[in-house]
C-alpha cells in the first residue's frame, strides 16, 4: 500500500525557528532539500505533495513537480486564490483511498476534516522526528545558524534550568 503524504508547507516551516528565521524562498528550498534528504515518505513509491499559500514560485502553472532525485519526486501546490488548508481539502476530497493519506499538519480544522475523512494525521513534530536532524543543516546561507538538532539541544537546556529539572 503506497501512502500520499500531504504537506501543510507553511504549517511545518513556521514551527522551526531556524526555516521561520531565514527568508520565505530559502526557507522552502530548504525545507523541501530536508524531505529529500531526510527520505521522509519511506519508500520511493509514497508520493509527496507540499501545499504553500499563495503564488507558484517554481513553475508557471498552479502545480509543479521537483525533480530531487531519481527515486524522489515532489508535488508542489501554491494554492494562488483559496487558503493552503482548502487548497488540502480539495486534494484529499480527489483522491480514491483516503485511508492512503498522511496529512501533515498541526492545523485543527484541518485535521478535524482529515480525521473524518479516514486520513491519517502525523503532527508536525513527529513529521520532524522522522528526519535525521542532527546531519542536516535547516538553513543554506549560514545566516541561520543553528541546525535543528543543536535548536533542540539548547531548548532542552534552557527548559531544565527554567523548570529546574535534574
Amino acid at each position: 500500500m503506497a501512502l500520499h503524504y500531504i504537506i501543510d508547507g507553511y504549517n511545518v516551516i513556521k514551527q522551526v525557528p531556524a526555516w521561520s528565521n531565514c527568508e520565505l524562498k530559502e526557507a522552502r528550498d530548504s525545507f523541501l532539500k530536508f524531505i529529500q534528504i531526510n527520505k521522509i515518505a519511506g519508500s520511493f513509491r509514497n508520493k509527496i505533495t507540499v501545499v504553500f499559500d499563495g503564488k507558484n514560485n517554481y513553475a508557471f502553472s498552479r502545480f509543479s513537480k521537483v525533480q530531487l532525485s531519481r527515486e524522489s519526486v515532489i508535488d508542489i501546490v501554491f494554492s494562488k486564490s483559496i487558503t493552503a488548508d482548502d487548497q488540502i481539502i480539495e486534494i484529499i476530497k480527489l483522491i480514491k483511498n483516503p485511508r492512503n493519506v498522511v496529512l501533515v499538519s498541526d492545523d485543527k480544522q484541518l485535521r478535524i476534516f482529515g480525521r473524518s475523512y479516514g486520513a491519517q494525521l502525523m503532527s508536525v513534530a513527529d513529521f520532524l522526528k522522522r528526519g535525521r536532524q542532527d546531519k542536516t543543516k535547516v538553513c543554506d546561507s549560514g545566516k541561520c545558524g543553528l541546525s535543528a538538532h543543536q535548536a533542540r539541544k539548547i531548548t532542552q537546556e534552557l527548559e531544565k534550568i527554567w523548570l529546574k529539572e535534574k
